[in-house]
C-alpha cells in the first residue's frame, strides 16, 4: 500500500511525501526479510523500494543521494 500512495505522490511531484511512503515500505519489507532472509518475495520488495527512493531522490535534484539506493536496488 505505502509503495502506491508514494507512486501517486511522485506523480504528483510531491515528493518528499513519496519519499516518506517509501521509506515506510522499505522499513516493512526490511522487516520481513530479517524475519525470512530467504523470502525472495520480499527481497524484490525491498529492491524495489531502494530503486523508488533513488529514482525520487534523483527526480528531486539530490542525485548523491541517490546512489546508494540505485546500487542497493541492484544488490
Amino acid at each position: 500500500v505505502e509503495v502506491a500512495i508514494g507512486g501517486a505522490h511522485y506523480d504528483l511531484r510531491q515528493y518528499q511525501q513519496a519519499l516518506d511512503s517509501y521509506g515506510r515500505a522499505l522499513a516493512a519489507y526490511t522487516e520481513a526479510a530479517n524475519a525470512d532472509p530467504n523470502d525472495a518475495r520480499t527481497r524484490s520488495l525491498m529492491a524495489t523500494s531502494h530503486f523508488r527512493i533513488g529514482t525520487t531522490l534523483r527526480t528531486s535534484g539530490a542525485a548523491a543521494k541517490a546512489v546508494p539506493h540505485l546500487e542497493k536496488s541492484l544488490a
